[in-house]
């Protein structure tokens, strides 16, 4: 990834190695080993001594964000280092393997398959045809990382790979406050250059082994449909399904200067080729399945939905909570807010990362925010009467959960109609301190229930949701 405010140089240092590897230790879930070059070499860069203990850190959690989505029972080694200055922002130095043919390397695929996007690649109208798809004299070869996941070679602790870093930038290493004004996401630049050392890299017939080259990743680059887009230029686009979907636009390497195999600017993204200070920088649901096609496996622990909630705080009476189910019938959020905090709970946290939106009725989802295994997204602009439907997406990557609600303001018994009921209820309630058993009452959220509340569902009455 390079930083849009500073050059920076751009290499990626390949070895060949086919035969020697150091006979390994044995994985049962995918490892990633980092290694350091020694804390003076850090200091020699400009790092202080808390950047480097926050460095380490952020160093492990970026790698952790792989190995909680892959179970490959494999460990992937990696060295990391600093250099001064902003030359470079990150760097990737991945020792490679080579590939027999074609074939061995679709049996490989083949013999890997695990996820629905596998099944896709290799079915008739994927990007993995039965037929080598390139022409004329080449070779495959792929990350030393990769060969262990596609068992072309076995599980060892030799090294992998390094990423380098360039010191000179200032680093935000927080997870959990990665968008910093004036400060570039560590934790966005160490995926990017992590998941490179597993084999996110694109080659495009260079020629490193004495013939012109092509690693798996260069096979899903498409313009169109049934066309491939075997260069580093314009239109290209992420596809699994032979150009049949475009996924995502590639970076146009040869007028923009940075890797082929990044994406172009845009959203967000770890796997962007550049990217601004101030912004958080995640691993998103394509990212993930990129790594799932060129070899890795994903876990079953995908982030779940469990529950999900409105949450509004009374004044002083505090926060409470609406139910609303994930199946079966909508909640009925009857209350009266600008901005409505959707809290979704999922089964396998910490939640860090995923987005929000609408996708049907009218309201717009702003940030989540994160805690624990929650996920909180505010709406705000929603009209009354309706039913919404609010779906978060890209949960640590690759978890996603829909919830539809129901917004009648003054429907406090939720059943769907504001009449003499809930007028009544309403006015059975007036006087009494806001509970967890009468705050749907306290429709005006100030934390007492009384004239006002009366008054407001008086008003709607006769209103009802479609």
């Amino acid at each position: 990834m390079k930083s849009t405010t500073s050059p920076r140089a751009r290499a990626a240092l390949w070895a060949i190695l086919v035969l020697a590897f150091t006979a390994g230790g044995t994985a049962s879930a995918l490892n990633i080993n980092l290694s350091y070059d020694p804390d003076a070499t850090f200091l020699a860069a400009g790092l202080t001594a808390a950047d480097i203990v926050n460095m380490k850190s952020a160093a492990a959690y970026s790698a952790s964000q792989f190995t909680s989505r892959c179970n490959d029972p494999i460990d992937v080694n990696i060295k990391i280092t600093a250099v001064s200055g902003t030359g470079t922002l990150g760097m990737s130095s991945t020792f490679i393997n080579s590939v027999a043919s074609y074939a061995a390397l679709r049996a490989a695929m083949v013999n890997d398959s695990t996820s629905p996007d596998d099944a896709t690649v290799l079915a008739a109208g994927g990007s993995l045809p039965a037929a080598d798809p390139i022409g004329g004299a080449h070779m495959y070869i792929v990350s030393r990382a990769e060969a262990k996941a596609l068992g072309f070679i076995a599980n060892d602790l030799s090294n992998d790979g390094t990423f380098t870093f360039g010191s000179g930038f200032s680093y935000t290493y927080d997870p959990a406050n990665r968008a910093v004004a004036g400060k570039i996401d560590f934790i966005g630049v160490a995926m990017h250059e992590l998941s490179e050392i597993m084999g996110r890299i694109g080659v495009m017939g260079q020629n490193i082994t004495g013939q012109a080259d092509y690693v798996p990743l260069d096979l899903f680059h498409y313009t169109g449909a049934g066309v491939r887009g075997l260069n580093n230029g314009a239109a290209r686009s992420f596809s699994i399904n032979n150009g049949t979907t475009l996924l995502k636009a590639f970076n146009n390497a040869a007028a923009n200067g940075g890797d082929l195999q990044d994406w172009a600017s845009g959203t967000n993204d770890s796997f962007n080729a550049f990217s601004n200070s101030g912004v958080q920088n995640d691993l998103t649901a394509v990212d993930i399945r990129v790594m799932d096609v060129i070899g890795y496996n994903l876990g079953s622990g995908a982030p779940t939905a469990t529950g999900a909630v409105s949450r509004l705080t009374h004044g002083g009476a505090g926060p409470f909570d609406v139910a609303l189910p994930l199946t079966g019938t909508a909640g009925v959020e009857c209350r009266s807010s600008s901005t409505y905090n959707i809290v979704f709970t999922f089964n396998n946290g910490p939640i860090t990362s995923g987005t929000a939106m609408v996708t049907s009725g009218t309201g717009m989802a702003g940030t989540p925010t994160f805690s624990g295994s929650t996920m909180m997204v505010p709406l705000t602009l929603v009209t009354n009467a309706q039913r919404l439907t609010l779906t978060v997406s890209s949960v640590n990557g690759v978890g996603s959960a829909s919830v539809t609600i129901g917004f009648l303001i003054g429907d406090t018994n939720g059943d769907g109609l504001v009449n003499a009921a809930d007028i009544g209820q309403t006015k059975s309630q007036s006087g009494n301190a806001v509970t967890g058993s009468n705050f749907r009452e306290d429709v005006t959220v100030d934390g007492l229930i009384n004239a006002s509340d009366v008054g407001l569902v008086k008003s709607k009455s006769g209103t009802a949701l479609p």
